[in-house]
């Protein structure tokens, strides 16, 4: 049975979750994606201190109207580009919902795999200064 705001829009309206640092600027960002990908804004939730996010973040909730999945896409793919990870909320209530946000989805784990390479990199990077320093304590 289909609940909450997607079955009394018929998945033309969606809900985002954000967690990101609690610094200005940020929701003015999200609102000028939204606004290029039409969407109009219908609720805003920000929560700080969840036990689940750190001191100097929060989780914002964004609701909107859509014309089409397609521009929900649109906003999903540009949030990920930009470097957040967004969570749609109630998704699984829209019939065909794997189908739908299947762009998202690619979208999501080619940015997966970007980090988990940049961190290898980090990794070997600082295990190299790590070693490094261990022969200059040596030495000296």
């Amino acid at each position: 049975k289909r609940q909450g705001i997607n079955a009394e829009y018929g998945g033309r309206a969606f809900k985002v979750n954000i967690v990101a640092p609690d610094v200005a600027g940020k929701l003015t960002e999200w609102l000028t994606y939204a606004q290029e990908a039409a969407l109009t804004l219908r609720e805003i939730q920000h929560q700080r201190g969840a036990a689940t996010i750190a001191w100097n973040e929060a989780v914002v909730g964004l609701s909107f109207y859509s014309n089409s999945f397609k521009h929900q896409i649109w906003f999903l793919n540009k949030l990920v580009q930009a470097g957040y990870v967004p969570e749609i909320q109630g998704r699984s209530a829209i019939p065909r919902h794997q189908e739908i946000y299947a762009p998202f989805d690619e979208q999501m784990h080619k940015k997966k795999l970007e980090l988990q390479e940049l961190a290898k990199k980090k990794e070997i990077e600082w295990e190299g200064k790590l070693r490094q320093k261990g022969l200059n304590s040596t030495q000296a």
